[in-house]
């Protein structure tokens, strides 16, 4: 897994046209995995300064904001 840092805007502008299908995974469902928006991902990306971003190396990425809640995103 390697961290994508915040100030690598091209490369996040990027990642946000390509990564199209996310899916969140929290405390309240169970960490099931609910369909989202990516929007909702970046959002909380940009909210939480302690949020992460990581490449998963699979063709997945990652926002981690808490150990209670996650998105992952893929091209779809």
């Amino acid at each position: 897994m390697k961290t994508i840092s915040r100030s690598a805007t091209r490369q996040i502008a990027a990642l946000q046209q390509q990564l199209t299908a996310c899916r969140v995974f929290t405390l309240e469902n169970y960490f099931h995995g609910k369909p989202v928006d990516p929007a909702f991902a970046w959002k909380a990306l940009a909210a939480n300064r302690s949020a992460r971003l990581t490449d998963n190396e699979n063709g997945t990425y990652t926002v981690s904001v808490h150990s209670n809640c996650w998105y992952e995103m893929r091209a779809s």
